[in-house]
């Protein structure tokens, strides 16, 4: 399943918008996140 997920850098005022996939890891037994930035968001529009 695939979502967003939005991050706030707090040194410079950005905020970052990631598309995240949960992944199982079979070494660890364990759902993992897998990220990919995919922009900025404007805070105009």
């Amino acid at each position: 399943m695939t979502y967003r997920v939005h991050h706030y850098n707090k040194k410079n005022g950005v905020t970052y918008v990631y598309e995240a996939v949960s992944v199982w890891d079979k070494e660890k037994k364990a759902p993992r996140n897998k990220q990919v930035c995919i922009g900025k968001l404007d805070p105009a529009t």
